[in-house]
C-alpha cells in the first residue's frame, strides 16, 4: 500500500481554508490517488462514486486554479505535489529519482525542487469554455493561429459523451463542451439528445460522429454562402 507525506498544516493555509468543503476534499482525493510524482489520470466516475458527488475537469480549474495543471485531455498534474513530498529529500533518494524522471519524460523541468510550467510544452486543456478546441471554420493551433482543417468527429463524439456521463446537468454539460460546439450542439438537438442517444444505442459515438459531422458541414456551407 502506498505511503505519501500529507500536508497537515494544510488546515490552517488561506487557500485551502477558503475552499468549499466539496473541493477540500477533492484535493485530498487528488493527492491520495495521484502517482509518486503527482501525475494522475483521473476517473470521474468512478470518483463521483468515491466521494459521494459530481466533479469534473470544469471544477478542477476552477477550483484550484494553477495547483493543477493539464498535460492532456486525461492527464493531470498536482503542481506543489514533487516539492511537497521531496523537498527535504536528498536527491539520491531512489523515490525521487523515479519522480523527477517521470516529469521530466512529460517535458517538465525540476528546479530547486519546483516544477517549472511551460505553458508552451503542453495543449491548452480542454475544459472551461474551450474556446481553443472547436471553431466551425477550422480548429485553432495557436494563439490567433487557425488552421482550415476538417475536426476529427470521433474524438468530438466521444467529447459529448463525456459531458454526459460526468454531469447531470443539461447547463453544467454545455458548459464542459464550451462556446465553440455551441451550434453543432443545437444543431443536432442539444444535450437532451445526445443523453438520449446514450440511452437509446449505448454510447453509440460512430452515430453521433456522424450528426456532429453534418451539423459541422452545414454550418459551414452557410458561413461560407
Amino acid at each position: 500500500m502506498a505511503k505519501k507525506f500529507t500536508d497537515a498544516n494544510k488546515w490552517r493555509t488561506k487557500w485551502f481554508r477558503t475552499l468549499s468543503n466539496q473541493a477540500k476534499l477533492v484535493w485530498i482525493y487528488l493527492c491520495d490517488e495521484c502517482d509518486g510524482a503527482g501525475v494522475l489520470k483521473p476517473d470521474y466516475e468512478l470518483a463521483t462514486f468515491q466521494v459521494g458527488f459530481e466533479f469534473g475537469p470544469v471544477d478542477l480549474k476552477n477550483w484550484f486554479g494553477k495547483k493543477i495543471h493539464f498535460i492532456n485531455e486525461d492527464t493531470i498534474l498536482i503542481v506543489p505535489y514533487f516539492e511537497f513530498q521531496y523537498g527535504s529529500s536528498k536527491d539520491t533518494w531512489s523515490a525521487k529519482i523515479k519522480a523527477r524522471e517521470t516529469l521530466e519524460s512529460l517535458g517538465f523541468t525540476i528546479l530547486n525542487n519546483q516544477v517549472l510550467i511551460s505553458q508552451e510544452s503542453h495543449s491548452p486543456p480542454t475544459v472551461g469554455t474551450q474556446e481553443n478546441t472547436l471553431l466551425i471554420k477550422g480548429i485553432v493551433i495557436g494563439k490567433g493561429k487557425v488552421k482550415e482543417e476538417v475536426p476529427n468527429f470521433r474524438k468530438e463524439a466521444e467529447r459529448y459523451l463525456q459531458a454526459v456521463r460526468l454531469y447531470s446537468s443539461d447547463h453544467q454539460a454545455e458548459a464542459f463542451l464550451g462556446e465553440s460546439r455551441k451550434d453543432c450542439l443545437a444543431y443536432i438537438g442539444g444535450i437532451p439528445f445526445v443523453r438520449k442517444l446514450k440511452q437509446e444505442d449505448s454510447w453509440d459515438v460512430k452515430r453521433l460522429a456522424d450528426l456532429i459531422k453534418d451539423a459541422w458541414e452545414t454550418i459551414n456551407q452557410k458561413e461560407s454562402a
